[in-house]
């Protein structure tokens, strides 16, 4: 499956070439609330990292849900959460030594220069494998896949501003 989720990440698979799986969904599912877990633990506590690690899996899944319904391709649900799931795990594992990097610049009182760019590169790199998951998901342009990876990032992050709010 790794191999699977890195030419996902490189845009050479897509959701359709996920196998469909209850138990890959589910294992994806935990993993990606894991490192979701992690990430959101460098700037909040335990309760409120898994609160807010709980709340971006739910948008995931509603809000996918909810696209591939209005397009009628509900069957697709499952390959396609695996293969945002998947995605997310790997481009989370490459955040993770970024963000840590980045607080430690900050803490040691360091400006963030190469880090910045780097979780930059990975924030659009992230955005673009949202973008080519849903374009094949829902049988859309890349720009229209561009564009509900762009809404769905900036209404994450209003959510969890709403919900976290940055100290």
């Amino acid at each position: 499956m790794l191999r699977y989720f890195l030419s996902l990440c490189l845009l050479r698979s897509g959701p359709a070439d996920a196998p469909p799986s209850s138990a890959l969904l589910t294992q994806t599912l935990l993993a990606y609330l894991g490192i979701g877990w992690l990430i959101s633990m460098l700037h909040l506590e335990f309760v409120d990292g898994l609160l807010s690690s709980t709340v971006d899996t739910v948008l995931l899944i509603g809000m996918t849900g909810g696209l591939l319904a209005v397009r009628g391709y509900t069957a697709r649900l499952q390959q396609t959460l695996i293969a945002l799931t998947g995605a997310g795990i790997i481009l989370g594992i490459l955040a993770l030594p970024l963000l840590l990097w980045l607080d430690a610049a900050q803490q040691a009182g360091l400006p963030p220069g190469v880090v910045s760019l780097l979780l930059f590169g990975l924030m659009i790199w992230s955005l673009a494998v949202t973008a080519h998951i849903m374009r094949q998901a829902l049988s859309v342009s890349f720009t229209v896949g561009v564009l509900i990876a762009v809404i769905y990032a900036l209404v994450s992050i209003q959510v969890m501003n709403f919900l976290f709010p940055p100290a």
